[in-house]
């Protein structure tokens, strides 16, 4: 089965948003999503109590238990959003006008870049204990069925680019070993070290792993197109 980022978008929405049309409830919760990422960001998750996200986020100290049994399960909804907001950099893969290898590319290339999107997010890849014992306190399965899904979207872009070539054993493998090298890259330091603008990095990246180290390609040209039509969409643009 084809797995689009708008449908995985959906499946996170009714996590974060149960109220559905609750306009009230959704600012509410927006509100103390917007603080606690804020905060977990600048003190780290221990430092951070449930007073000072409350603080931040104008409301009186019960309301968070209005949406959250406790701190634990705030985190894991603020990941949750995080998720969220990469994955919908991701809806313009559906556009038919883009070859299989583009595809692949652009969401690489954005995967690359998802880290400076995704701070909390990038604590707890980069071996936060807090952010860790934090998850003891919380069921862990809505967030792995997600990302199970994800994993068949990468799959399904690779398969494409590919053009079905691939053995099924196969296909996976190298799917998997591409999310891990995507978090590897996206983690490390030497992307700030390495002289160029960010966007142009994960773009030599992305032609890297498409196209091959020896191949000469048109990592400008795709650079331009990716971002150009990134700049058009409703998500803001990556700052470089």
């Amino acid at each position: 089965m084809t797995i689009h980022a708008n449908q995985l978008i959906d499946e996170i929405d009714a996590f974060l948003w149960p109220e559905e049309d609750d306009a009230r409830q959704r600012r509410n919760r927006e509100r103390l999503l917007n603080a606690a990422t804020e905060c977990f960001g600048r003190f780290g998750y221990r430092k951070t109590s449930i007073d000072e996200i409350t603080r931040s986020a104008g409301v009186a100290k019960g309301t968070i238990y209005l949406y959250y049994r406790n701190k634990a399960e705030l985190l894991y909804h603020v990941l949750a959003r995080e998720k969220r907001s990469h994955l919908s950099r991701l809806e313009f893969l559906s556009d038919p006008t883009l070859s299989p290898r583009d595809r692949l590319r652009s969401m690489i290339a954005l995967g690359v870049l998802a880290s400076r999107e995704m701070p909390v997010t990038n604590r707890l890849m980069q071996g936060d204990h807090e952010l860790e014992l934090a998850f003891e306190d919380v069921d862990e399965q809505v967030l792995a069925d997600i990302n199970q899904r994800q994993m068949r979207f990468t799959i399904h872009l690779l398969d494409e680019a590919t053009n079905g070539e691939l053995a099924e054993d196969d296909l996976n493998a190298r799917g998997q070993v591409l999310i891990n090298l995507l978090l590897a890259v996206a983690l490390s330091t030497l992307m700030n070290s390495s002289g160029m603008a960010l966007q142009e990095y994960a773009s030599q990246v992305a032609s890297l792993i498409v196209d091959g180290i020896c191949r000469s390609g048109d990592s400008a040209v795709f650079a331009e197109s990716l971002f150009n039509s990134q700049a058009h969409s409703s998500t803001p643009g990556v700052q470089t």
